[in-house]
């Protein structure tokens, strides 16, 4: 009994080797998901790039790689190249460390039995994951360039994967360096729903024999039922020929018709100035509040001494249909900032509603629908210049960079509009800033400016105060106590 249960428990470990995908038992690659697979696996050109739709798998199967070559399971059919010697280091670059951790290293871990990795962590960040048998995963974010450069220069990799495109070539050719000890191989895996010229251009002149193209649909991905890929294409469909190209099968993005054609994330993108504090600082909320879809939250705060404002924080609000219940949780969202005026979409008259029975006040915007186009200009106006944006507003980011004019129709209307909360929300933001604060003077330490300026603000510091010193005797104080 003993050896067939032994023979049932191998049999199982074999199938659970060889699944897919962990969440559907027996699952199997496509003939193009097992094409990537098999090219990450063998290291066979120095670039391995999968250029793919949405959804069509494209991580799923990268991790699937990063999992076999992390656990080097006897029983699995892949076996390290005879020159890789000592513990193998693989690193992976996405966009966010949120999005690292949050959607790529589940996608690993589910391949990974139990008690045979253990994650290091700074704070809630994923930073490297160790294996029993020594191996190593480093992750990384590259949203800024240069940081993620200096980051992995040290390195020499077996592997290094680039999720999503950077913004730069510089990074490619980086990480490029980082596998070439190893005779190892770099993964770049997109969707390129934004204009890239001069990443598109550095990787369509690699040579031939330097690299591997393979391309995935998202109606190929099994994962999606056929209901799923029907909405999906009228979805792609309704934005025009060259969406749906990009969205589906993976296209290069033509053409020159970026609605905030002023973002650029090198020099959009910044860190927060050292002095940056969320109670000290002014802070504006704005929010595009919706019911039956998602509602878009953006916090900007204004340098007390520069008057620039930065975006610190972008979110969505969702699968929430009570208006009271969405109040609380985009005002969860704004608790740790210092917030002197917020700011909301009038067409949703039920959130200012909501929000006044909390007691909370939302300013309107006024005539919101004859100045689209003026609100648009001002944003392309102020990006880089008045307005940047910082790690905490990444899904802002992806708005700026993703929105499109649309190609049918007169061409003055944005492709699935209403899909842009968070960039809809800066819009009205920008409308409604308040004037510059005058900064504290050096030499009064702050705290004594911050008191000044709330007894301004409540009137007190200007007001007659009788104070009693005697039966039926007053002396006038001004101001104080």
């Amino acid at each position: 009994m003993s050896a067939l249960v032994q023979a049932i428990q191998q049999l199982n470990h074999l199938e659970w080797l060889q699944t897919f995908d962990q969440t559907k038992p027996g699952s199997r690659a496509t003939s193009p998901q097992q094409q990537l697979l098999d090219a990450i696996l063998n290291c066979s050109t120095l670039y391995i790039e999968c250029r793919s739709g949405n959804r069509s798998g494209k991580t799923a199967t990268m991790s699937k790689a990063l999992a076999v070559m992390l656990r080097e399971e006897p029983d699995d059919q892949w076996k390290r190249p005879t020159h890789w010697v000592g513990p193998l280091l693989l690193l992976v670059l996405g966009r966010q460390s949120k999005q690292v951790d949050e959607s790529i290293w589940p996608k690993i871990r589910m391949h990974l039995r139990a008690g045979t990795y253990r994650e290091v962590r700074v704070g809630n960040s994923l930073q490297k994951v160790v294996m029993s048998n020594g191996n190593v995963l480093l992750t990384f974010s590259h949203h800024n360039v240069a940081q993620a450069q200096q980051a992995v220069q040290s390195f020499d990799a077996n592997l290094c994967v680039i999720d999503e495109l950077p913004s730069h070539p510089s990074l490619i050719e980086e990480a490029e360096k980082r596998v070439l000890l190893r005779k190892g191989s770099l993964v770049l895996t997109y969707t390129p729903k934004q204009p890239g010229p001069k990443v598109k251009a550095y990787l369509e002149a690699l040579p031939a024999h330097l690299i591997s193209r393979i391309r995935l649909s998202s109606l190929d991905n099994p994962a999606m039922d056929q209901e799923t890929r029907d909405k999906m294409y009228a979805s792609a469909a309704s934005q025009g020929q060259s969406a749906l190209n990009t969205i589906l099968y993976g296209e290069w993005t033509v053409g020159d018709r970026a609605v905030y054609g002023a973002y650029d994330p090198t020099t959009c993108m910044v860190q927060l100035p050292e002095h940056y504090s969320p109670q000290i600082w002014r802070h504006v909320a704005c929010v595009d509040p919706a019911v039956a879809s998602a509602s878009g939250v953006i916090v900007l705060g204004e340098d007390p001494n520069t008057h620039i404002w930065y975006v610190v924080h972008a979110s969505y609000v969702t699968d929430i249909a009570d208006p009271a219940e969405i109040v609380r949780a985009v005002e969860g969202r704004m608790s740790s900032f210092r917030i002197v005026r917020r700011i909301y979409d009038t067409a949703a008259t039920w959130f200012a509603g909501a929000a006044r029975a909390q007691r909370f006040i939302y300013l309107p915007i006024e005539n919101k629908a004859h100045n689209k186009h003026n609100f648009i200009a001002a944003v392309n106006a102020a990006l880089g210049q008045k307005v940047f944006l910082t790690e905490g507003a990444l899904p802002l980011e992806e708005e700026l960079l993703g929105a499109q004019w649309s190609e049918t129709g007169t061409g003055d209307k944005i492709a699935a509009a209403h899909d842009y909360h968070c960039a809809d929300a800066l819009l009205y933001c920008l409308q409604l800033l308040p004037s510059p604060e005058q900064a504290p003077a050096a030499d009064i330490p702050l705290h004594t400016e911050l008191k000044r300026a709330h007894l301004e603000r409540i009137g007190f510091a200007s007001k007659e105060k009788p104070k009693r010193v005697g039966p039926g005797v007053f002396r006038v104080r001004r101001g104080g106590r």
